[in-house]
């Protein structure tokens, strides 16, 4: 069962972002697959510190991009991702410390903020693309 279906409805208009998104998706899937099935410590203790990982390297690409595009919102930008990578990783060195964390509501909250994210701020720099390629033409 998946916490989050990809859909188009979610895409930024670049391939490589939309990949790199879905594959987000997908492991923030199977880390909710783990816990439901009662494996939660081990899905969570597998999943997240890869998710982290991954993450950094999505961001780190998808900033490039923006530098790319002179996209007018990149410091604002790359604030919230700085924002989303510490509170991971706060999550992770909680978790290697044997620190309780509720994994249904850590995995909520990752959905609902890459959710939220994608349609708010990552569209910003999909509209902002679409507008400047435009102004080229």
């Amino acid at each position: 069962m998946s916490l989050l279906k990809w859909s188009n409805f979610f895409s930024v208009g670049v391939d490589d972002i939309d990949e790199q998104h879905k594959k987000i998706v997908q492991m923030l899937n199977d880390m909710y697959d783990g816990i439901s099935d009662c494996q939660g410590n081990e899905a969570t203790n597998r999943v997240l510190p890869e998710l982290l990982e991954y993450t950094r390297q999505h961001f780190s690409f998808e900033e490039e991009y923006m530098k790319e595009l002179s996209f007018p919102g990149y410091s604002e930008h790359i604030q919230k991702h700085s924002e989303l990578t510490d509170q991971v990783q706060q999550l992770c060195d909680d978790l290697k410390n044997n620190i309780d964390v509720n994994q249904l509501e850590l995995a909520v909250f990752l959905v609902d903020w890459l959710k939220e994210h994608i349609m708010d701020e990552d569209m910003q720099y999909a509209r902002y693309a679409v507008t400047r390629e435009a102004k080229m033409i």
